[in-house]
């Protein structure tokens, strides 16, 4: 079975679309502690977890260190949001344990997406649940700023 088909980007895909991007998504593999993504670099293209865990990060100047944004394990994605706007990734992405991914270009899945229009739109509800993780971060930490003053004017 295609693990392609297991992923909520695409699931909406044809057999034949999904082929089509397995057969052109190099495996790539990644040691325990080792970037797939840098936060503020540009990166060209996604990656599919077929084996291991991952962890999503954010650094930000008001924080000690990184924030967890949250783990994600085999049939699951990230990098979705670079492929698309081609500017630089918000949180770096780091391999929890040994990791293997499928590594999908953004010319293919552009290519891909023209070939097979209609499942674009599990690609666009995975963004939005993207930006949604990374908006719901941001007002926890505004709140937990925003806390320690309130406690002191008490």
């Amino acid at each position: 079975m295609n693990v392609l088909a297991e992923v909520d980007v695409f699931q909406d895909y044809t057999p034949e679309g999904l082929e089509r991007l397995a057969a052109h998504a190099p495996s790539r593999r990644f040691r325990a502690g080792e970037p797939l993504l840098r936060q503020g670099d540009v990166s060209s293209v996604m990656h599919v977890i077929v084996r291991g865990r991952v962890r999503r990060e954010r650094s930000h100047p008001a924080l000690s260190e990184p924030a967890a944004v949250l783990e994600l394990g085999p049939g699951e994605s990230v990098g979705e949001l670079g492929v698309l706007d081609r500017l630089p990734w918000p949180e770096t992405v780091t391999a929890l344990e040994e990791t293997e991914t499928l590594e999908l270009s953004a010319l293919l899945l552009a290519e891909t997406m023209l070939l097979y229009p209609v499942p674009s739109v599990g690609l666009l509800s995975s963004l939005s649940r993207s930006v949604r993780t990374l908006d719901d971060l941001e007002t926890c930490a505004r709140r937990l700023r925003a806390a320690p003053a309130a406690t002191t004017t008490s």
